[in-house]
């Protein structure tokens, strides 16, 4: 238990800091001003993210770069202020055209932060939409970043348990048997799940709040 305490605080402790970067706070004040629940769901991202990258660093013995992770969470959808707010939120069915317009935010948010800061949040930015069976977008890459994989996780977990404005907030279990679906298909990686899972067992989503 003081492990997990220790992991939550570290955490917290690395998010806070960023979040008090002049460039970072920057993007998320933009945010703010966007959707405040765009920029709360960066943080939430940013958490869940965090406490994964610290699960495997201390589990699997990885080295994946904490604050990097949390920073590129913070502000992987920085893409979506650019973008039209009547689509983006539109109740009901995205035409396929929309589905398109909207798919666009990944590469407008590298675009929007490439020349201010490092590789690993580029990554986070632009590839947090890809799936390991090449299905997902902007480039259709198969061969996608641990750390990127981690904040994909934790970016669909937190969209289905939250309410939006074109869907309804799933529970828990819902989401959990969406993601496993997600694991079958191919497009999410069955460890990072059991991560994610592991860490919100472990009181992290409650604690975060």
């Amino acid at each position: 238990v003081m492990a997990r305490l220790e992991y939550l605080t570290e955490v917290k402790d690395i998010t806070s800091r960023v979040m008090c970067d002049p460039y970072i706070k920057g993007l998320m004040e933009k945010e703010k001003e966007y959707s405040y629940s765009l920029m709360l769901h960066g943080i939430s991202v940013a958490m869940y993210a965090g406490a994964m990258a610290i699960h495997f660093n201390k589990q699997d013995e990885m080295v994946i770069p904490l604050e990097s992770v949390i920073r590129g969470a913070l502000i992987h959808d920085i893409g979506k202020v650019e973008v039209n707010k009547q689509i983006l939120e539109k109740k009901g069915r995205l035409t396929a055209e929309e589905y398109e317009y909207i798919k666009l935010h990944a590469d407008l948010g590298y675009r929007h932060i490439c020349e201010n800061v490092g590789p690993i949040e580029k990554d986070i930015v632009l590839l947090h939409h890809e799936k390991l069976n090449g299905s997902g977008y902007p480039t259709g890459s198969e061969c996608i970043p641990f750390y990127v994989q981690i904040v994909t996780v934790a970016d669909m977990y937190d969209a289905l348990i939250s309410k939006r404005t074109y869907k309804r907030m799933y529970s828990h279990a819902e989401a959990m048997d969406i993601l496993k679906q997600e694991v079958v298909n191919g497009n999410i990686d069955h460890e990072i799940l059991c991560g994610l899972e592991l860490v919100i067992n472990n009181g992290y989503d409650q604690k975060m709040k």
